[in-house]
């Protein structure tokens, strides 16, 4: 038998952005409490498509979307707060 592939998770949160690597795709953010995902607040890193991050630097206040896996997540939307 095979191993069935996680659900893939989708949560909304807001955060500061800590560390950005544009070569590699990558944002740190330390964020608010993902209730979808059931996690408290923390600093984390996630893949980020180079144009999501283009508008973005370090400091800025963000609100984000993202899909999780059960291994990784990847942000699928990433704006700056007002």
């Amino acid at each position: 038998t095979m191993a069935m592939p996680a659900e893939t998770i989708h949560g909304k949160s807001t955060g500061t952005v800590t560390a950005i690597d544009i070569a590699k795709g990558q944002v740190t953010l330390d964020h608010g409490a993902i209730a979808e995902l059931e996690w408290p607040p923390m600093t984390m890193g996630f893949v980020a498509k180079p144009e999501l991050l283009k508008d973005i630097k370090v400091g800025d206040k963000v609100a984000f979307e993202l899909d999780w896996d059960g291994k990784a997540g990847t942000i699928t939307k990433l704006d700056k707060a007002l």
